[in-house]
């Protein structure tokens, strides 16, 4: 035992060493030094090729411990599954001790598949039998059939007799034959695959389970030969279940129909005996499952095989007899009775669906259909829809036993969606709709049922009604306009939904609970009265009631949360019923213990906040008052992410007065964001967190920078540049933050020169490679920075601003990507070029030039300096004449390059028909400054709206005084004539002169 405490790596590996081993690691006596040692071992042994033929030899060896074969079986599952050493390991590294990577060699695989039938056929062993199973399944996917071609041959000799002496082998035979029929079940590659064989699987288990079906008929039930016997019926049922799906046109194959006579003789003799006898329930509910199977997958060959139709009058015997008693029942979990029930609802909606789908085919799918008509005619409709809208559309008495024992778990559980295909309630739901695409002659009838129920004294009748017309609602909605049928949820059930809240009785918390969900669902279905509702809502609600337990209220929150999401619907007009709600939410969120109950019901509160907009004001401090407990409360960050949802909604409902809730808003941002947070968490709450700040800055009043709130300095100083940098959406709301800061505090940001700097640098890396919305948003930013320098008056700020525009490499970039597109377009034909940088990305770019060059004239030309530089210029006019710029932008453009043109520059000169022309275009736009209402504008679109209007000027005037200069520089009005005037036609010289004057 000393030896395996050495490091892993000294110890050779033997079966001895490995046995030795695995008793150490799972001695309950080992200390912590030991298990790690022993652990560690194991872990480098995992490289070798003969570790697993070795685990196998442990496992196979009778004399060692159950527990230590186990374990090293689990060790040989979990390496050939999870870690896939199977497949790793090289065909041709025989040649070679070990394969990379800590695969198999090609050896040691034939040694571990010879061994593995023979330890399947053999093992006694329940549990040890069925991980040999599993390990051989996984194995044969990959080997079957190039390198072990013959194992089904070996197999199928040795599955023989039920009877003993082969009754151990022939149930394990089959134990191994299921496994290896699921495995290759769950890709249509590797069932393909195992087609050769399936005719003799399906063949094998057919003989096995006609034997297996004469000894029931003959032996005791407590006999060692019925218990047999009753797990090769089950094996084989599950054989057959996956392998009968592999044949096409199963009605067509003779030995097919003959197995699948076979199985529906067993169905039926034991389906009445389900409850005696749970051994035989097993198998019927494998047979259960492949009926389903084939229903579903291959619907109508199920129709057209022999006995369909009496088959489906049994499940509806069985299905009538399990919703009699479904009221009463104790138990959670699925009787045998109930789960084949399940599954014949799902075989009726199957054949449903056969007939919507091909029932005017000309093919065996429409003979199939035909059949499936015959069975669901009018009358056996009828009765199956309403079979199961009164005995399946109630609470069972489990359900009242849980909504009092632990009624938040309970409401928890029926606010989750139901699997259909696991649940009889949520399965008879689709039925019905179902049904009423089939046959809309059902309908009539259920407007009856419904019309007799409303003024009914609540029951639990009334209760399967509501629920079906809320199941029903749009296919009723749909009938009724179809058939010119005047029925109006707002004018037909409102009111007697009102009137129904009122009762106080025994039974009314179960219409208590309906109700809400009820009218949620027809919401989105058709407009509804706005006041009546919140007033019913509002009714289940009140915690004064004694009829609105915690079931009761918590259901009508929740659901009050799908009204907030329906736009017809406007809190405002019935705004003294929603505080009622919005106070009942926010006392949920305390009283309630499940953090998803919190979260949900802070959800309404959300959608209440949506709603009411500014008019939330009077209730916000409460809602906020919550919030810090429930931060410290939510382990999991999708809660974090809820609370700063809210937040962010809460200040863009209040706008300028929700300054006092910046402090507390700041902290959570900057708990998100800060290394507190583990990486996953502070990953998925990245954008929340930036949308959050986004929105504290949008709507902070304007204050002097002395009395800014010190959070926001922090969190500016520590977390925007990093946020810059970020991918997607979260450099949405760091470029939203950093244009927020600068309509702020304009003159305290752009002094500093570091901050801007470093701004301008994370948006020059990566610029040319941006979409074009993208591109729009840096263009906002970066615009904005200029902008602000400019206005400031400053001259050594903009030289200053300028200058990092230019040490940051953004200059440099936006060059390059312009001389990029002007390169491209100087290519023609099948070998032109096409640059990313065209339209939107283009425009941008020449935008912001054009903001450096309106800060500064002189400084570009300093910078760029005048060589070569005329191709700039020709992109410039020639993206301009194609009209994609807005009249702001283009308008800009022409200022900058009327205030270029004030100094002389030759490259202008030589292209002053082109500057004419443009100045021609523009001058007749007009400023697109939007006028904004201060009634919804945030504070932060009110200054930049100041700036917009500060940024305007008189072209014209402009345009004028500049050539005026310019005409003087070139030496006067006949120099400017003969030297460049003379180079523009007379039509453009005109058109310009026109527009002066107009």
């Amino acid at each position: 035992m000393a030896a395996v405490e050495l490091p892993g790596e000294a110890n050779p590996l033997t079966q001895y060493d490995l046995l030795q081993n695995l008793l150490l690691a799972s001695s309950r006596t080992a200390n912590t030094q030991q298990l790690q040692t022993a652990t560690k071992q194991l872990e480098a042994w995992q490289q070798e090729s003969r570790f697993y033929v070795y685990l196998q030899g442990i496992f196979i060896d009778d004399t060692v411990p159950f527990e230590i074969r186990y374990l090293a079986v689990l060790q040989l599952l979990d390496a050939v599954t999870k870690r896939n050493v199977w497949s790793r390991g090289s065909y041709s590294s025989i040649r070679f001790h070990q394969p990379s990577g800590g695969g198999i060699q090609v050896n040691d695989k034939a040694l571990i598949r010879s061994r593995l039938l023979n330890a399947g056929f053999n093992e006694t062993d329940d549990r040890l039998a069925r991980q040999n199973a599993l390990i051989l399944a996984r194995i044969l996917r990959t080997d079957f059939p190039k390198e072990w071609p013959t194992v089904f041959d070996d197999l199928f000799a040795r599955i023989t007799s039920i009877d003993s002496p082969g009754q151990l082998q022939t149930l394990r035979g089959l134990e191994l034959l299921r496994c290896i029929v699921k495995e290759f079940g769950k890709t249509r590659l590797r069932q393909a695959v195992l087609r050769p064989v399936t005719p003799a699987i399906i063949g094998k288990a057919t003989g096995v389970f006609t034997d297996a079906f004469s000894c029931l008929q003959t032996q005791p039930s407590q006999s060692s030969a019925f218990a047999a016997a009753t797990q090769a019926i089950y094996l084989c049922s599950s054989i057959l279940r996956h392998s009968l799906g592999r044949v096409q046109n199963l009605h067509q194959v003779e030995t097919v129909v003959k197995t699948w006579t076979l199985l529906g003789t067993y169905f039926t003799r034991c389906l009445s005996q389900l409850d005696a006898s749970p051994a035989l329930a097993k198998g019927v509910v494998q047979i259960a499952k492949l009926q389903l199977g084939i229903a579903e997958e291959y619907s109508a060959s199920f129709a057209l095989l022999p006995g369909a139709v009496e088959l489906v009058a049994q499940y509806w015997d069985l299905i009538k007899q399990v919703s009699s008693s479904y009221a009463s029942s104790e138990s959670e979990e699925l009787s045998i009775a109930e789960n084949i029930a399940l599954r014949g609802i799902q075989i009726f909606r199957a054949l449903l669906r056969l007939v919507a789908r091909d029932k005017d085919a000309p093919t065996d799918a429409g003979k199939a259909a035909g059949v499936v008509q015959s069975i669901f005619v009018p009358p056996f409709c009828h009765e199956l829809f309403f079979t199961s809208l009164q005995n399946f559309f109630v609470l069972r008495r489990v359900d009242f036993r849980r909504w009092e024992e632990d009624p938040e778990e309970w409401e928890a559980s029926e606010a989750s969606t139901k699997d259909h295909r696991l649940s009889l309630r949520a399965s008879a739901e689709k039925l019905l709709t179902d049904l009423t695409y089939y046959s809309e002659d059902v309908l009539p009838s259920f407007f009856r049922m419904l019309k007799g129920t409303i003024g009914a004294t609540p029951t639990s009748r009334k209760e399967a009604v509501y629920t079906a017309l809320g199941v029903l609602g749009p296919r009723i909605k749909v009938y009724c306009e179809k058939n010119h049928i005047d029925f109006s949820f707002d004018n037909n059930m409102l009111p007697a939904l009102l009137n129904d809240v009122q009762w106080i009785d025994s039974e009314t918390r179960i219409l208590r609970r309906r109700i809400p969900i009820l009218i949620a669902a027809w919401a989105p279905i058709e407009p509804l009265s706005q006041i009546p509702v919140t007033m019913a809502f509002s009714k289940c609600v009140d915690r004064g009631d004694e009829v609105n337990d915690l079931v009761v209220r918590i259901t009508a929150v929740r659901e009050y949360k799908s009204l907030t999401n329906v736009w017809d619907y406007n809190s405002r007009t019935a705004l003294p019923y929603v505080a009622a709600i919005l106070q009942a939410a926010m006392g949920l969120v305390t009283e309630v213990e499940l953090p998803e109950t919190k979260l949900d019901m802070l959800g309404t509160v959300r959608g209440i906040v949506n709603r009411l907009d500014a008019e939330i004001d009077p209730f916000a401090d409460q809602i906020v008052n919550l919030l810090p407990d429930l931060w410290a409360q939510s382990t999991e960050a999708y809660g974090k992410v809820a609370i700063l949802s809210l937040l962010t909604l809460l200040f863009g409902a209040l706008k300028a007065n929700s300054a006092r809730f910046q402090t507390f808003a700041l902290q959570l941002v900057q708990q998100a964001l800060g290394s507190d947070m583990s990486q996953a968490d502070r990953a998925a709450l990245l954008e929340d967190a930036l949308e959050l700040w986004t929105a504290v800055i949008d709507n902070a009043p304007r204050v002097a920078a002395a009395e800014l709130n010190l959070n926001l300095i922090t969190l500016l100083k520590d977390c925007l540049i990093p946020a810059l940098g970020a991918e997607s959406k979260a450099r949405h709301y760091a470029l939203k933050i950093a244009e927020g800061y600068l309509l702020l505090i304009p003159g305290e940001l752009i002094v500093e020169e570091a901050f801007v700097t470093e701004l301008l640098r994370s948006q020059a890396t990566g610029l040319l490679e941006l979409s074009s919305d993208a591109s729009f948003e840096v263009r906002q930013v970066v615009s904005l920075v200029l902008q602000v320098a400019a206005v400031s008056g400053s001259e050594p700020l903009v030289r200053t601003v300028l200058g990092a525009f230019v040490d940051s490499g953004f200059m440099r970039t936006l060059i390059a990507g312009l001389h990029e597109s002007w390169t491209a377009h100087q290519t023609t034909g099948p070998k032109a070029k096409v640059s990313k940088i065209q339209g939107g990305i283009e425009t941008n770019l020449f935008i912001l030039l054009a903001r450096f060059i309106d800060a500064s004239p002189s400084l570009f030309l300093q910078i760029v300096g005048s060589d070569d530089i005329g191709w700039l210029f020709d992109e410039w006019f020639e993206h301009a004449a194609e009209g994609s710029m807005d009249n702001s932008s283009s308008r800009l453009c022409a200022r900058a390059l009327t205030r270029l043109f004030e100094l002389a520059p030759p490259f202008l000169l030589a292209r002053l028909q082109l500057l004419m022309g443009l100045w021609a275009d523009t001058m007749q736009l007009e400023d697109t400054v939007e006028v904004l209402d201060p009634a919804w504008a945030t504070p932060g679109m009110l200054r930049a709206e100041e700036l917009r209007k500060a940024d305007t000027c008189d072209l014209r005037a402009l345009v004028q005084t500049t050539v005026a200069t310019v005409v003087a520089r070139c030496g006067g009005p006949d120099a400017f004539r003969h030297e460049w005037l003379a180079n523009v036609d007379d039509h453009v010289i005109k058109q310009f002169e026109a527009l002066m004057v107009s």
